[in-house]
């Protein structure tokens, strides 16, 4: 289950729609590929690695962009510092498609963190989206749209991995859920920019043949987070399962 957010949907134009329409059929569902495959067991080079498994996902799909797409920063019309490189670089001319826009991407790995905490990323974009009106390159000067992508609210940070006995069940389901945001320049001088759409996976994979005597309590929580269902911190093991009970008795 996906849930689906498009802001001001009576102010979108065709190419907003247009945009959105390739990002949710084409790219989300290749970025939860990679999520669901790679992200929640990785700790090093966690965001290179994303970016690489997207780029190939991409590539094998016909998707038309380039990785690593230096971006010369700029204040006015005044060069400032080194290069930056965006994430993506979506060229206009795809095979499906013709977007009229380029599109930059930002990507990053937050374990444990939503989009709403994570202004770096945002930054970036606003940055480059910026600058890259004023850079040589074509496809450069014609990104007027940006996206955010999350990888990893739901995944585990270092600190947090369940232990358990020899003789305890212990379930790792590696499934990292995958958030995006869509962002665009309000006006030509492209100092302001608002968010038209957001798409994030909140979908939980409760496997039928796990038993719910084996759960602990780590993995009932988590179960509980993950539906936004309420629970003391001090909840004990029987109070935890009778509440996923319920749960899953309002699901059903």
């Amino acid at each position: 289950m996906s849930n689906i957010n498009i802001l001001k949907m009576n102010e979108l134009t065709q190419q907003d729609k247009t945009i959105i329409s390739f990002l949710e059929e084409e790219i989300y569902p290749l970025a939860s590929t990679v999520g669901s495959f790679y992200g929640s067991f990785q700790y090093t080079q966690v965001e290179t690695s994303l970016c690489d498994a997207l780029s190939y996902e991409a590539r094998t799909s016909g998707i038309n962009l380039d990785r690593e797409v230096a971006v010369t920063q700029y204040y006015k019309d005044i060069v400032m510092g080194s290069p930056k490189e965006v994430d993506f670089l979506v060229y206009s001319n795809q095979n499906s498609v013709d977007l009229e826009s380029s599109i930059l991407i930002e990507a990053k790995h937050n374990p444990g963190e939503s989009s709403n905490s994570s202004y770096e990323c945002r930054f970036q974009l606003f940055r480059n989206l910026y600058s890259a009106k004023q850079n040589k390159s074509d496809d450069l000067i014609n990104a007027n749209y940006g996206v955010c992508l999350f990888w990893g609210n739901n995944s585990l940070t270092k600190g947090e991995f369940p232990g358990a006995k020899e003789s305890e069940y212990l379930l790792f389901e590696n499934d990292t859920y995958v958030q995006m945001e869509l962002w665009k320049p309000t006006d030509e001088s492209r100092t302001a920019f608002e968010r038209i759409w957001i798409k994030q996976d909140t979908s939980v994979d409760a496997s039928p043949t796990v038993s719910l005597d084996k759960l602990t309590v780590p993995q009932i929580k988590k179960i509980l987070d993950q539906f936004g269902f309420e629970y003391s911190s001090k909840a004990k093991l029987n109070t935890l399962k009778h509440m996923l009970l319920e749960l899953m008795s309002e699901n059903n």
